[in-house]
């Protein structure tokens, strides 16, 4: 079977692309509606990124349960309809001059809540739509659009809060989230005949826990990924700010810098199962994650460069930094996500996907706000050295772990076939 004869897989592609580019567009409009709109801190723009993935410190792990019991499409739907609804009502706030960071905290707190089930949903129903050979295939090609939005959605939110203002930009996500419920609507789910329901949700939460706390490459994998989460949560928190203020761009151009790692993560895309096959899929992930530090010497050099000599040396070494850290991202990305779909018995998919993604985010929450308030205190140039040290700590890391070891036949096995 190929990816392309799977008509639920490819609506299924169409539905996470639409709202891959919304998210993308929003992300940015953001970011510009706390600094420029709301003329908020860094600390500011950390709360309100820490307040996107609270909810996952608190629900998800009974995210995950639920979703192992739950129709996943019927979850999809009502979340990118929610979605829609909430972005909408931020825009509405906006435009009767009532939108504050307060109110902005809360509804991006409902809003990371609902993104939540989508999220956990989303990666347990790929494994549903095309066989465990093609789980590398068919999450590249997610990633792919992901990237793809990535390297286009923030120049298109540029240039909707240049003409418009960062909160019509808002308005655009709402539409594509309505858009994926739709497209969700229409996928013919097969049906499932392993949702676990003989125990309580408490037992279902501590059984996923011990899956994946018990499995060697996949907790070295999470434990791994936290520490990646942390110090990426800081760099979130002051790219933006730092953009905007200290090399004094539009948002305009703002959207193109944070466009550049789309473009870098569009190569990693590309390149990822064939780098798999060559090198196995363990390695493959570690070579990506030496990359990270790397990337982030570069932003701290541009911070650098803008304090001594601010022309367009800061913004070229911002610009190759981002592209870097876009080729890591895209390199690993499919690969860590085929390989825990590939791993996980089904009846588990829900609650391991919940629960590393709760874990990660909760490095987020942790990072964001304490990001900001470094940069706040000590500049942006100081953050950038501690994220790239980090970064450099968590890639040795990742060299002594299990799944550095993780053969070549692993890859494989999940991508022939395409």
């Amino acid at each position: 079977m190929k990816l392309r004869q799977s008509g639920g897989f490819l609506r299924f592609w169409l539905a996470e692309t639409s709202s891959d580019f919304g998210r993308y567009v929003s992300t940015l409009a953001l970011q510009v509606v706390v600094v420029i709109t709301l003329h908020g801190s860094a600390l500011d723009l950390g709360l309100v990124n820490a307040a996107r993935w609270l909810p996952y410190v608190f629900l998800g792990l009974l995210a995950g349960a639920l979703v192992d019991r739950t129709s996943g499409k019927r979850i999809l739907i009502a979340t990118n309809v929610i979605s829609g609804v909430l972005l909408t009502a931020i825009f509405v706030l906006a435009a009767l001059g009532r939108l504050d960071v307060v109110w902005l905290i809360v509804l991006i707190l409902l809003f990371g809540s609902v993104t939540l089930f989508h999220d956990a949903a989303g990666q347990s129903t790929l494994p549903q739509l095309v066989p465990k050979p093609l789980l590398v295939h068919a999450n590249v090609r997610l990633e792919q659009s992901t990237a793809a939005a990535q390297a286009t959605g923030p120049a298109i939110a540029g240039a909707l809060i240049v003409w418009f203002g960062a909160p019509i930009a808002l308005l655009a996500d709402a539409a594509a989230q309505f858009v994926c419920g739709a497209l969700t609507a229409s996928i013919p789910y097969p049906p499932t005949t392993d949702r676990p329901r003989e125990h309580g949700i408490g037992k279902a939460i501590s059984d996923g826990l011990r899956w994946l706390y018990s499995h060697p490459a996949l907790r070295s994998l999470a434990l791994n990924t936290n520490a990646w989460f942390l110090f990426h949560a800081m760099l979130g928190a002051i790219l933006a700010p730092f953009v905007l203020r200290d090399l004094g761009l539009s948002p305009l151009a703002l959207g193109g810098v944070l466009a550049l790692s789309g473009v870098g993560a569009l190569m990693g895309t590309a390149s990822s199962a064939r780098l798999s096959t060559q090198w196995g899929l363990g390695p493959t992930i570690g070579a990506a994650r030496l990359l990270y530090a790397p990337s982030l010497v570069l932003l701290a050099l541009a911070s650098l460069a803008a304090q001594l000599a601010p022309d367009v040396l800061p913004i070229l070494l911002v610009g190759a930094g981002q592209i870097l850290y876009g080729l890591a991202m895209g390199i690993e990305g499919p690969l860590e996500m085929a390989y825990r779909q590939g791993v996980t018995p089904g009846a588990m998919l829900g609650r391991t996907n919940a629960t590393m993604r709760s874990t990660n985010r909760a490095m987020v929450v942790v990072g964001a706000p304490v990001g900001g308030a470094l940069a706040d205190a000590y500049g942006f140039t100081a953050v950038f050295w501690l994220a790239s040290a980090g970064m450099a700590l968590v890639a040795v890391w990742y060299l002594a772990s299990p799944m550095w070891r993780v053969p070549r036949d692993a890859g494989e096995a999940m991508h022939l076939g395409d």
